[in-house]
């Protein structure tokens, strides 16, 4: 999945929580602060929200735990997609096959317009 996001040919993510937060921590999805294309997702409730750290590459390097384990030098966390659980949508369209789905949109995202419409639309 990596190499897709970052080649840019995937623009949403629908990934169990742990699988999310994986690529998320990596700087593969966007967030608010960083890109106006996403905060939309401030408006929805703060359960909605998913947050997580970013770790950056400079973090792995100085901790002494594995890239998946390391932490934020920070310590901040970003809000960095929806959660998806509760969507009738997600539920009919993709079976509700993963528990505690989050939904966001990758980094390199060539189709942000449409992306953002896709999550509103999932999300309603």
């Amino acid at each position: 999945m990596q190499t897709y996001i970052y080649s840019g040919i995937i623009d949403v993510v629908i990934a169990s929580e742990d699988t999310y937060k994986t690529r998320a921590k990596e700087g593969c999805m966007m967030e608010p602060s960083a890109d106006d294309t996403v905060s939309f997702y401030k408006d929805y409730d703060k359960d909605k929200q998913f947050f997580c750290e970013y770790v950056s590459g400079e973090d792995v390097r100085e901790s002494e735990k594995t890239a998946n384990e390391a932490e934020s030098a920070d310590g901040k966390t970003y809000n960095f997609g929806l959660y998806l659980d509760g969507s009738e949508k997600y539920t009919k369209s993709l079976g509700g096959l993963v528990k505690k789905p989050v939904i966001g949109i990758t980094a390199t995202s060539k189709h942000k317009e449409e992306a953002v419409q896709f999550i509103k639309w999932m999300m309603k």
